[in-house]
């Protein structure tokens, strides 16, 4: 049984989307006992045979993976887990510091970091939504939403005119969402929550905003790559490579058997000062002009021989103060809601939590007195957790681009530092480097959706509302 217990008052849920977070969202809802239907624009072919994309998963992920039926086989065959990173200098090449995953920190997290290819995860969750009756409706473009009418059920109308009628629309429409926006046109107060730090303006700024940062995910067969002896030598390795550049980063390392992917993150004026809202025809002008840019070697034939590769601009918007809008009828959940970076460590991540997360909270429903106060739980829960990862997903692409100058010098000096550390050894730089990651890895999504329920739900009514 995956939750405790199963929500004694049934509802309809009906998920915008079926990407990773709607399938996650539509699985554990239906664990929790509700009826859900799964709404995609797309048809099964286009995940199913999606060949140029991975996702990462690390341990706060995996490790709720594993208590899915068949995850843990999953993650077993199909994905490729991480010896660590290693930091490379851009141009020679030079190994100047390395992040081990000891395998003592690994298993008091409880899992592992893994990359897996996308289709694999998709393929396991869609037969896992099926076995347990979710519905879906694939080629079904939404052209509306209609909430708020007081005593009327929320309705979902596609462009072809077919309308679906439910309790409560899941908002899993990606970084793009649209459903995201009814939320926001609410809540004037969709703020950064003291996260912006204020500046002197006439300081110089060491890094630029993060609406003027680009991602690239590019896809390498791994059968090209071992013609070579260079690359083969990448393809081989059971580590990540990071390769720190001026302003910009590479990091590349292998999602399963034949695919290595490569996540490019840069500072856009560096490349001309573009517009980052790209098709995929400008996108290919962009990695042909970043080849010549590009001084190492390794990377440059990387860039050359990828399959494929999908260019977004990082989208800095504000974080979200709650998930659902005033009638409680629209919730948003995974890329739709969070800020975190795309292409970051997270974002498979975060979408998967959340699911889990509002999975757990709507086990308990008993009535519908009860949705508003679950989904302010759930917003009170996500909203913290994507404070925090929002900070150090900045300060890890700044960490890890800085401009040349003393403060990378400084940088590149710490980290040879942990070249002189032996395997079970921790030093002071060492827990430094490792300091954000661990407090991340160490999230639990299910422990903070329980937490809340003990805290606020299971309270006797008089302490409730005197603690509020």
């Amino acid at each position: 049984m995956m939750f405790p217990t199963t929500a004694s008052h049934v509802i309809k849920f009906v998920s915008v989307g079926g990407s990773i977070a709607g399938l996650s969202a539509a699985y554990f809802l239906r664990q929790a006992g509700h009826n859900v239907i799964v709404l995609e624009k797309n048809h099964v072919d286009d995940f199913t045979d999606q060949k140029c994309c991975g996702l990462r998963v690390p341990p706060n992920m995996s490790r709720v993976m594993k208590s899915v039926p068949g995850m843990e086989k999953l993650l077993r065959e199909k994905a490729t887990k991480s010896r660590g990173i290693l930091f490379r200098e851009e141009g020679t090449s030079e190994l100047i510091g390395k992040m081990v995953y000891e395998q003592e920190i690994m298993s008091d997290l409880g899992s592992d970091f893994y990359r897996i290819p996308y289709s694999d995860l998709w393929k396991h969750l869609y037969e896992l939504c099926k076995s347990c009756n979710v519905e879906f409706k694939f080629g079904f473009e939404v052209e509306g939403i209609q909430v708020g009418i007081p005593d009327q059920p929320a309705i979902v109308s596609s462009t072809r005119g077919e309308n679906i009628v439910c309790d409560i629309v899941l908002g899993c429409d990606g970084h793009r969402s649209f459903i995201r926006k009814m939320i926001t046109q609410e809540d004037d107060s969709d703020s950064d929550d003291g996260l912006v730090i204020q500046s002197d303006a006439s300081e110089p700024r060491m890094f630029p905003e993060m609406d003027q940062w680009t991602t690239s995910r590019i896809c390498v067969p791994i059968p090209q790559m071992l013609k070579d002896p260079q690359l083969k030598k990448l393809a081989d390795e059971d580590w990540w490579t990071m390769w720190l550049t001026d302003g910009t980063l590479f990091i590349g390392g292998n999602e399963g058997p034949d695919q290595y992917a490569l996540t490019l993150m840069c500072n856009y004026p560096r490349y001309g000062g573009k517009d980052m809202t790209w098709d995929d025809a400008s996108s290919t002008q962009l990695l042909s002009e970043d080849i010549t840019k590009v001084k190492e070697t390794d990377l440059q034939k990387l860039l050359r021989i990828g399959a494929s590769h999908h260019v977004f601009c990082q989208n800095p918007r504000n974080t979200l103060t709650r998930h659902n809008n005033d009638s409680n009828q629209i919730v948003v959940i995974g890329a739709a809601a969070q800020g975190a970076l795309l292409n970051g460590s997270h974002n498979s991540a975060m979408a998967f939590e959340d699911a889990m997360t509002l999975g757990y909270l709507f086990s308990h429903l008993n009535s519908p007195a009860a949705i508003p106060l679950l989904l302010n739980g759930f917003s009170e829960i996500r909203c913290a957790h994507t404070n925090m990862v929002k900070v150090s997903d900045e300060n890890c692409i700044h960490l890890t681009s800085m401009p040349q100058g003393p403060h990378q010098q400084s940088r590149d000096a710490a980290f040879r530092q942990t070249l002189t550390v032996k395997e079970g050894e921790v030093d002071d730089i060492l827990a430094f480097v490792w300091a954000g990651f661990i407090t991340q890895f160490n999230y639990d999504a299910k422990e903070a959706a329980e937490e809340w329920w003990l805290n606020w739900m299971k309270m006797r009514p008089e302490e409730k509302a005197a603690s509020r």
